[in-house]
């Protein structure tokens, strides 16, 4: 008789979530931080998330422009749909750009002035992605896989990361003060976020133009992914 293996998976990931509750009792417990236990769980969700659908910004830029698959592409245009809401919601209730200096004006996102530094930064920052073959967020998950060439994309982000530091008054004082582009600003958040809705969705409709049923799934399949 087969041996059944169905029933296995879906039987770990419930003992896992079960065990949540119970893991986050016992860092609250330890540390005396509801923060650090919601912080920790929330992280490890996120973690399992991502491992599991293989979601990377990256490979969904790489799998549209190479073999057009969309559905990642799809994906990362739908998580920036439901972020935009969310920001829009939470930079609205707590003021919004009621200060002249919008970096200080709005948490949690500052913003900064887009020049031609913005292109050669995200160049730069696409190229070393596109090097490393995975996102930051993706490089992070190999890593707790096994991946010993993730270790190397992870050195990068941390030297990256700490000249970034270093450079931070030059940057400010040469390019922070240049023009900021702040559509909310211009006309408000609800026309704002019908003006970023619409972009988005039409770049939803244009992802998936022409596809029929789960061919994309048919092609990836047959790559052995």
């Amino acid at each position: 008789m087969p041996e059944r293996t169905g029933s296995g998976p879906l039987a770990r990931y419930a003992v896992a979530i079960a065990l949540l509750p119970g893991a986050f009792a016992a860092i609250w417990a330890a540390a005396g931080s509801f923060q650090l236990a919601a912080v920790w769980v929330i992280g490890l969700s996120t973690g399992f998330a991502v491992q599991r659908s293989r979601f990377c910004f990256v490979g969904a830029f790489q799998d549209a422009y190479l073999f057009g698959l969309n559905r990642l592409a799809s994906a990362v245009v739908a998580l920036t749909a439901l972020a935009s809401v969310g920001f829009a919601v939470v930079q609205s209730v707590r003021g919004g750009v009621a200060s002249a200096d919008l970096m200080a004006a709005l948490p949690p996102g500052n913003i900064f002035p887009v020049g031609l530094h913005t292109a050669v930064g995200g160049l730069l920052f696409g190229l070393g992605m596109a090097l490393a073959g995975s996102c930051a967020l993706t490089t992070l998950t190999r890593i707790g896989e096994g991946a010993a060439v993730g270790l190397f994309a992870l050195g990068g982000l941390v030297l990256g990361g700490a000249a970034g530091r270093r450079l931070t008054a030059w940057w400010t004082a040469h390019v922070g003060a240049g023009a900021v582009v702040h559509l909310p600003t211009a006309v408000g958040w609800p026309l704002a976020l019908v003006i970023q809705g619409t972009v988005l969705g039409a770049a939803l409709y244009w992802l998936n133009r022409g596809r029929v049923g789960d061919s994309d799934l048919r092609i990836d399949e047959s790559r052995g992914d």
